[in-house]
């Protein structure tokens, strides 16, 4: 069964669906894009959580300017008018196809929803409810929080927060947590937790119940501040975790050397696990630079049960005043290991923000961060190599995210699944063509076969979490015939320009270049290897540097959003 997801605003359309006022969607026509009347399909959350089960209906295939008052209405979007639906679409779709006009062909779909799978869910939290009424007294109103991936989270009166550890392999993480919550249960900055039941009598699942605290993440406000008000916050969030420090600290005399060898001993195994990404020198240097970790890590420093995944989606803010939540991964170590993610928020601040709030997260606003933390946490101030520290536990983050990316792509051959799920070893064009739908960022990780641009947005998605500028590159011989390409990703650390292949079987690797013309060229002497044929003209090569796509666009959408949407690349081109 397919999932997917509406192009734009797919939260508050999944909303409309649920609520029973959409009922309809539209797509551009391509015959492949043509429904199966009786077929169902998964709609999913933003978050890729499951929302709803529907099967079409009916569906028409029309041109743009033939919609209609009574279709139109359908959609549910808006006043419900056709301008309304006229010029939502027309500017979506123009977004990613410049032709677009009245006289293009749509196809207007009509389901209906089958299975609430939100509505199932929310059976688990009531039933979880009344079975702590005493705790909850009568349920007035009860909602599933679309939050998290691990967990299913409901309200329950707007007052308390039932979260259910649904992955039974995280159950380990609700136990770190209960433990947290008893050593600060007067503590008035975390919420209050009501019960813990590991029991599973009533149901197969471990589950909590606490306090539900009143605000949004900080990640909502904190952009916006004048410079003087992110100070305050930033004091406030370090008065909080200093009081929660105090309440745990460790003393140990054996920890310092433990937690140096076990950071040593992860960078060292995670980076011999991918040393193929390396070339023979940066890998010896990376073995060298372990040498230092000696020094810098063997300084003295406090230990606490710290929270462990601090920034601002885990910060609620509410009439100036900061509480924090989520303690599934709590962990002794050292006071300064608590705010390696806030010093990584100087450059990186969007990694931890909700996709709503992913956008307006800009390095410029979080430049003083950690300046404010080490200003109001004075300890920290006495860490002889404080800044040498955190760029060793970036290190180690880095280091398991290698890792688990490897994981991934080893893991994945070359191929591609149809609409049906059905895997295809070899790239028949005509079959291609006509019932390829690229997959959602989680499908392409669970899939065993993936093609070149799937698996560019698996490198996309470890990218964007890293410090190096890059770009998802799509090469094509434009000969005005069938135009063969490929998609590869493209990265610069220093003066260096890399070649990151995943997916050409000749040129699987990484290779490093003095410029982008001589990358570019190594491709141009290599493509015709690639593609197979005998009228091969290097000169007719053009590359582009590609967004994110949108999933479920087939092959002649993907074509649109890299040689129209995307940005020609030429000899001189700068990352």
């Amino acid at each position: 069964m397919k999932n997917w997801s509406f192009g734009m605003d797919n939260d508050n359309l999944v909303n409309l669906v649920l609520a029973g006022k959409k009922i309809a969607t539209t797509c551009l026509y391509n015959e492949e894009n043509i429904p199966t009347i009786g077929e169902e399909s998964i709609i999913h959350f933003d978050n890729e959580k499951d929302a709803c089960i529907v099967k079409t209906k009916e569906y028409h295939v029309m041109k743009f300017k033939d919609m209609t008052e009574d279709l139109a209405k359908l959609e549910g979007e808006g006043d419900l008018s056709l301008d309304y639906w006229r010029n939502v679409h027309n500017e979506f779709f123009k977004s990613f196809y410049k032709e677009f006009n009245d006289e293009t062909e749509i196809i207007f779909e009509i389901f209906e929803v089958t299975r609430n799978l939100v509505q199932e869910r929310l059976q688990l939290g009531t039933l979880i409810a009344r079975k702590n009424k005493d705790i909850l007294g009568p349920i007035k109103d009860i909602y599933e929080v679309n939050a998290g991936f691990n967990n299913t989270l409901f309200s329950v009166n707007n007052k308390y927060i039932i979260k259910v550890c649904t992955n039974k392999d995280k159950e380990n993480t609700f136990d770190k947590e209960y433990e947290f919550y008893t050593k600060n249960k007067d503590n008035k900055f975390i919420p209050k937790l009501y019960t813990y039941d590991t029991s599973k009598k009533h149901v197969p699942y471990v589950y909590e119940i606490m306090e539900q605290l009143p605000g949004k993440t900080l990640y909502y406000y904190y952009y916006k501040m004048t410079e003087k008000e992110k100070e305050n916050t930033i004091k406030k969030i370090v008065e909080v975790v200093k009081e929660l420090h105090e309440n745990t600290h460790q003393v140990n005399t054996n920890s310092t050397s433990t937690w140096l060898e076990e950071i040593k001993s992860t960078v060292t195994k995670n980076l011999q696990n991918v040393n193929q990404l390396f070339t023979k020198k940066e890998y010896k240097m990376i073995q060298k630079s372990l040498n230092l970790y000696d020094k810098y890590l063997s300084e003295d420093v406090q230990y606490a049960l710290l929270h462990n995944d601090l920034h601002f989606d885990n910060i609620l803010y509410n009439r100036k005043k900061v509480k924090i939540i989520d303690f599934n991964d709590t962990l002794i170590a050292p006071i300064d290991y608590e705010f390696r993610i806030i010093y990584q928020m100087q450059q990186e601040p969007w990694r931890w923000a909700d996709i709503v709030m992913d956008p307006y997260q800009k390095p410029k606003d979080y430049k003083n961060i950690f300046t404010y933390v080490k200003k109001y946490y004075q300890e920290l101030s006495n860490i002889k190599y404080l800044e040498e520290r955190q760029i060793i536990y970036k290190i180690l983050g880095a280091s398991k995210d290698l890792q688990k990316y490897n994981k991934e792509l080893s893991e994945i051959s070359y191929g591609w699944h149809d609409k049906n799920n059905t895997t295809h070893e070899k790239l028949d064009k005509e079959a291609f063509k006509k019932y390829y739908k690229m997959p959602t960022l989680k499908q392409m990780k669970q899939n065993d076969h993936a093609i070149c641009w799937e698996l560019c947005e698996v490198e996309r998605d470890f990218f964007k979490k890293q410090d190096y500028p890059f770009r998802t590159v799509f090469v094509v011989l434009n000969n005005g015939k069938s135009k063969p390409g490929h998609s590869f990703l493209i990265y610069k650390d220093k003066d260096k320009y890399t070649w990151f292949e995943a997916s050409w079987s000749d040129m699987k690797g990484l290779r490093s270049y003095n410029s982008i013309k001589e990358l570019f060229d190594d491709i141009r002497n290599n493509f015709h290897k690639f593609i197979k044929t005998n009228d091969f003209d290097k000169e007719k090569l053009e590359f582009y540097a590609y967004k994110k796509p949108l999933f479920r666009v087939n092959c002649d959408q993907f074509y649109i959003n890299a040689m129209y949407f995307g940005e020609k690349m030429t000899d001189d081109y700068k990352l």
